[in-house]
């Protein structure tokens, strides 16, 4: 395949687009993912910061208003570079941005000083920053004309009506003003709205179910619903007694799993910790005595 004098190689095209939208979604992804995670900061990262401007970091952690400012910098400027990255729209702000805020995570904490994050393997100099950094270097530095973008595109309407004011002998551009030419620049358009669909789907925030748990009268699994907290005052009478042979017992025996700490929860293998740590041997001794108080003289174990 031969290329154009003032126009890469297709090939070449496809693989540095390829690479800028794979490098837009990290971004993008790292920023909404934080936007959407209730309560996130910057204060943990920051505070395992040992290198240069260590003291710098640790302040932004001291200062409330510097922390917010911080968080909301941090967050919108992983999702507006993302963005510029994936569609290809001011690229070249978008890439020295990045390589900014990269170099802020990378001072702040880089690989050869000894951190308690946890890290995305074992690294001494090299990490995914500097690799992004070293790749947002180069779409900072190549012409529009080396990858297809919104960038391009747009170069291409101002090239045309130039040219449809002053007409050249030659057009020296004849394949930006082409339709086909005008889809493969907005061809990540479509690629962002199918890959946001996916995340906002895995994440919850499409779905129908959570949106309307709060409507329905009865669910099959955990829901939001919350019982009456009932006083031993309103207890109108004890539970009543009966006897087998020559012992007396309640008519209703409680079970023990709640006190054992077992629980029949299906795949949610994180409720059975979640109910041993708030059965402590002093709210097993609470509960046996409001057993008592009720009536309840024995139990299923």
């Amino acid at each position: 395949m031969k290329a154009n004098k003032d126009h890469p190689v297709n090939f070449s095209r496809v693989v540095l687009t390829l690479l800028r939208i794979l490098v837009g979604w990290h971004f993008l992804f790292e920023g909404i993912s934080k936007l959407a995670s209730p309560g996130w900061s910057s204060a943990p990262y920051l505070m395992e910061s040992k290198w240069l401007f260590s003291g710098f970091f640790h302040w932004i952690i001291s200062n409330p208003t510097a922390q917010t400012v911080t968080d909301f910098l941090n967050i919108w400027g992983l999702i507006l570079i993302g963005l510029g990255l994936f569609m290809g729209l001011f690229t070249r702000l978008a890439s020295i941005s990045g390589i900014l805020i990269l170099l802020f995570y990378y001072i702040a904490n880089p690989p050869f000083v000894a951190s308690g994050l946890s890290g995305q393997g074992h690294f001494f100099i090299v990490n995914i920053n500097i690799i992004e950094i070293g790749i947002l270097g180069v779409f900072a530095f190549l012409k529009r004309d080396y990858f297809w973008s919104i960038d391009r595109l747009v170069k291409a309407i101002f090239q045309r009506k130039k040219e449809q004011m002053f007409p050249p002998n030659e057009n020296l551009h004849p394949e930006v003003n082409t339709r086909r030419e005008m889809i493969k620049n907005l061809a990540s358009i479509p690629v962002l709205g199918i890959a946001f669909f996916g995340m906002a789907k895995k994440s919850g925030w499409l779905s129908f179910e959570e949106n309307n748990l709060e409507k329905t009268d009865a669910t099959t699994s955990a829901t939001q619903m919350r019982a009456k907290i009932w006083d031993l005052s309103e207890l109108k009478e004890k539970v009543p007694k009966d006897k087998i042979k020559h012992v007396e017992m309640s008519r209703i025996l409680p079970g023990g799993n709640l006190v054992a700490g077992f629980a029949h929860a299906r795949d949610l293998i994180y409720v059975s910790n979640m109910i041993k740590n708030y059965f402590t041997d002093e709210k097993v001794i609470e509960t046996l005595w409001l057993y008592e108080a009720c009536g309840l003289t024995s139990s299923i174990t």
